[in-house]
């Protein structure tokens, strides 16, 4: 039977971003999405996630990480860091590997209340990677912090910083509560950073944010 009280963000399937389906709790052993294709083409998923309620924290993940930017909490590298963390969030919680979007979320990094106009998050990784490509966990609660107007990616030269050739951005303006893809011209460095623009009087916010090599 299909499931009473869908609310879906957003409102039509969109391609190479999550696509996120909320209803009330129910009890159920199974589930399953009924995918319609447009004419002349198929659909296709890379991951499909249920959420429900759990104790946490939740244990780690198992197995081979790609993602440049995870540490589960218990390695001195990859280390992120901020120019400012709200008081209420933790800056160890960009890189967990964990993503929630979901307002009553607690995991998360947040600039609220910062006195700057921008903020960044760097990521430190302890030694060379190469880089191409950024997921970005936007996490907004309608209210104090919300998108920003503009993010930039930035990595470390050795004396100093520089801007990153973007190749795609997808979305092109930043939005909460779904994946921000920013691919750039690929680089090594040992660290990276993420410079935000508020969009005040709110604070961007991130629940989660991937690197990749690819």
């Amino acid at each position: 039977m299909e499931i009473p009280g869908q609310v879906r963000s957003p409102a039509k399937p969109e391609g190479r971003r999550a696509n996120v389906v909320t209803f009330p709790k129910m009890a159920a052993s199974r589930l399953r999405v009924t995918l319609s294709h447009h004419a002349g083409a198929f659909s296709g998923l890379t991951e499909l996630e249920a959420w429900g309620h759990a104790d946490l924290p939740l244990p780690p993940p198992t197995g081979k990480v790609d993602n440049l930017a995870f540490n589960p909490g218990t390695e001195p590298f990859p280390k992120a860091t901020a120019s400012f963390t709200s008081r209420f969030d933790r800056i160890e919680e960009i890189n967990d590997g964990k993503s929630f979007f979901s307002i009553s979320s607690r995991n998360r990094w947040t600039a609220f209340e910062s006195p700057n106009k921008t903020d960044w998050v760097q990521i430190d990784f302890g030694a060379e990677k190469a880089v191409s490509r950024f997921d970005i966990h936007f996490w907004g609660d309608r209210g104090g912090v919300r998108s920003p107007r503009s993010c930039t990616v930035q990595y470390g030269t050795g004396g100093g910083w520089a801007d990153a050739k973007v190749i795609s951005q997808d979305p092109v303006k930043p939005e909460v509560m779904m994946v921000n893809t920013i691919a750039i011209e690929p680089v090594t460095t040992g660290k990276v950073r993420i410079v935000f623009e508020h969009d005040l009087p709110g604070f961007a916010g991130v629940t989660e944010l991937m690197i990749w090599e690819k």
